[in-house]
């Protein structure tokens, strides 16, 4: 296995980048596929948890289609549409 320096040097700043982030014990972030589909076990595991009302479920995308069903549906109380 090939040493990759810079993705060592990207884990050490995006960890303490982190630790600046104010955390919330009751809210869950999720996302897939690179912020382009809404499926697979990460679709599931948002359904569960959001019929558990004691979490805030976000999910991350990048898709105005993706963001546009969540809200029809309302399943989602916070939706984060990331665009890059």
């Amino acid at each position: 296995m090939k040493f990759n320096f810079n993705r060592v040097i990207l884990f050490i700043l995006s960890f303490f980048f982190s630790l600046l982030i104010p955390r919330s014990n009751s809210r869950v972030v999720i996302g897939s596929r690179d912020g382009k589909r809404f499926a697979d076990n990460s679709r599931y595991f948002f359904y569960f948890l959001n019929k558990k009302n004691f979490f805030n479920v976000v999910w991350l995308t990048k898709s105005k289609k993706i963001e546009a069903y969540l809200k029809k549906k309302k399943k989602s109380r916070f939706l984060i549409q990331i665009v890059l």
